[in-house]
């Protein structure tokens, strides 16, 4: 849902508190409610520019 972005990606943006997240016991999960809030973001639209530069 994220544009395809990998694992390590998703979990460093969630470690860095980017996109909110619940973590229980080993599993991070992530209402749908709170990706379209990531998407909508400020962060989310440099990030994507910053992957077409180097496309």
């Amino acid at each position: 849902m994220l544009g395809g972005i990998g694992d390590g990606t998703a979990r460093k943006l969630m470690r860095e508190n980017r996109v909110k997240h619940y973590y229980i016991r080993s599993t991070y999960l992530i209402p749908k409610a709170w990706v379209i809030d990531y998407v909508l973001s400020d962060h989310y639209a440099e990030y994507k520019d910053q992957l077409k530069a180097q496309v």
